[in-house]
């Protein structure tokens, strides 16, 4: 699937942060290798940021630090 339908469908799924299962799951991707390609092709090409490893945020949302916090750090 293309990048850009991949961010259209990450915006229609109302994701903020996304994982590489959710990223799998919205590219219908079966490879695990395949969708850290995907993952990183995408950051490459300005489509997503790398919060952390397995933690990615789409371009088109800017998170505050707050909702950053609550994510890196389970329970908040």
């Amino acid at each position: 699937m293309h990048r850009d339908k991949i961010l259209n469908k990450i915006k229609e799924s109302g994701l903020v942060f996304i994982t590489i299962a959710d990223l799998k799951k919205i590219a219908d991707i079966e490879n695990d290798n395949s969708v850290y390609k995907t993952a990183e092709r995408m950051i490459e090409h300005g489509l997503l940021r790398r919060i952390k490893k397995d933690l990615y945020v789409p371009v088109f949302y800017t998170p505050k630090d707050f909702e950053i916090a609550n994510h890196l750090y389970l329970p908040s």
